[in-house]
């Protein structure tokens, strides 16, 4: 479901600090770790490159101004206040950097953004004195001039300088077995097949609907994923409609039929799609007929009751779990796998499972993964958390693939680097990393140049047209790169 996920998470220090001149604690950039493997397809030299720009050679708009202190690398810094400040650097070969600056906050903690070229990321500063602050790993640049600016959210920073320490990418150590180890063949089969895939290719992937028929028609291509929801089998479905009051009730949908359109869909097309389904999860109590009663906003239903054995809220829980195991059943007898993306967008409190912490968030999914798992036997779940907070991480046990929610501007295409390199450390790079939803389909060329090797995308449904041109469209369907059924 659209949301914006991409919140930033702001912790205000506690204290105001004083700025002492430009006295330097530095953690001197340019320390690597242990590099076994990258993602990067860069030809990166052995031998660490640093390249240094002086913030004060930099253009300054928006009332940025220079300030001179003679303790300071080249004599001054630059006060970002309101502004903005333009640098240019030139890369003499195809390389990957991280990004940092030597800055301060001396008015307290600070967000803004740093950008290179068309790649932006949000950083905070809370140090009063100078640092050397990472604001951007893994940034691929090719040899040539390019821009970095740091762009004024809150302002307020002084920037010393601007530093480029060569890297050689991240590394991964993917985890080559599910979660769940009882796991069935075409479930194992399903997921040893992704992990092939992920580094080199990405999968395409659309949401349920008439954009199928617009995708084939447009690009002789159909998506591989076709991602499905689990809403109207929820016992509180707040839509069922009633003839008696003429009005909407409480109650599963009888006549819903996604379980078997999935199913249909997987065996008419030669079992090669992939079977994606979320589950926006209408409260099991509370809430009004007629709302979107998985929205915070229209439930009282408390989450933090709801893990608690014995409580009304802790029973109501269960049956509308068993439920849908009702409906996944069906999926494992058909002997159809399934990407399961259960309490999706964690940490966004506009639902109830996220609305009171991450606390009940992971009890709740405990609960779920176990009852699922363990109690009904669902051996044809690859479990997806999804998610881009630590806080919130339920654990590389718990979960087989970690993913994102991305919705920028329409028309954008962006790579959302920002949000990558957060679950890849969350996941200290043992899964396999995917953008769940999407509006705007990833820059893929620009993507796997980075080393941003989503998994694959999926598109939600109505965002295709309205976020997409008809010619991006076709390009990432013929693109190379690009998984579809028809080069599965």
């Amino acid at each position: 479901m659209k949301t914006n996920f991409n919140k930033i998470i702001i912790g205000l220090a506690s204290l105001l600090l004083v700025l002492n001149a430009c006295k330097k604690e530095i953690n001197q950039p340019g320390g690597q770790e242990s590099q076994t493997a990258s993602s990067s397809h860069l030809k990166v030299s052995a031998t660490t490159t640093t390249i240094t720009k002086e913030a004060e050679q930099g253009t300054l708009t928006n009332g940025a101004t220079v300030g001179s202190d003679p303790t300071c690398s080249g004599g001054a810094y630059v006060a970002l206040q309101g502004g903005n400040l333009s640098i240019s650097v030139t890369i003499p070969a195809d390389q990957m950097f991280d990004v940092y600056i030597t800055a301060a906050a001396p008015s307290g903690a600070k967000t803004n953004t740093v950008a290179v070229d068309s790649i932006s990321s949000s950083f905070t500063l809370q140090n009063a004195t100078y640092q050397d602050v990472k604001v951007m790993p893994y940034v691929a640049m090719k040899a040539g001039t390019h821009t970095i600016q740091i762009l004024a959210n809150w302002g307020w920073i002084n920037i010393d300088k601007i530093q480029l320490v060569s890297t050689s990418g991240r590394t991964y150590s993917i985890k080559t077995t599910l979660s769940n180890t009882g796991s069935s063949t075409a479930t194992n089969q399903l997921y040893t097949w992704m992990t092939q895939q992920f580094g080199s290719k990405i999968i395409s992937g659309q949401t349920d609907g008439t954009e199928f028929t617009y995708i084939k028609n447009l690009t002789g291509k159909t998506p591989v994923i076709r991602g499905y929801d689990m809403g109207p089998y929820s016992p509180m479905y707040a839509y069922l409609w009633s003839n008696q009051c003429n009005c909407e009730t409480f109650g599963p949908d009888p006549n819903a039929t996604v379980t078997q359109d999935a199913i249909n869909w997987y065996n008419n097309n030669a079992q090669k799609p992939i079977i994606e389904f979320q589950w926006h999860w209408f409260s099991p109590m509370g809430g009004t007929a007629g709302t979107n009663t998985f929205d915070t906003q229209y439930t009282t239903f408390d989450v933090s009751q709801a893990v608690i054995k014995g409580t009304p809220e802790y029973t109501a829980t269960i049956r509308d779990i068993d439920a849908i195991a009702v409906q996944l059943k069906k999926l494992r007898d058909a002997g159809v796998p399934v990407l399961w993306r259960p309490l999706h967008e964690s940490g966004g409190t506009w639902f109830w499972w996220s609305a009171k912490g991450s606390g009940p968030y992971k009890a709740l999914w405990n609960i779920m993964y176990d009852r699922l798992t363990n109690y009904h036997k669902l051996n044809n779940l690859i479990w997806v958390w999804n998610g881009d907070d630590a806080n919130w991480y339920v654990g590389n046990t718990k979960c087989d693939i970690v993913s994102i929610d991305n919705y920028g501007a329409p028309y954008s295409y962006p790579i959302v680097s920002d949000e990558y390199n957060k679950i890849y450390t969350i996941t200290g790079g043992t899964k396999i990393l995917a953008m769940s939803e999407n509006g705007s389909i990833p820059n893929i060329d620009e993507a796997f140049f980075q080393g941003v090797t989503w998994s694959y995308f999926m598109t939600w449904h109505e965002h295709l047209t309205t976020d997409n041109t008809d010619a991006v469209i076709q390009s990432v369907y013929t693109n190379p790169k690009v998984i579809t059924l028809e080069n599965r």
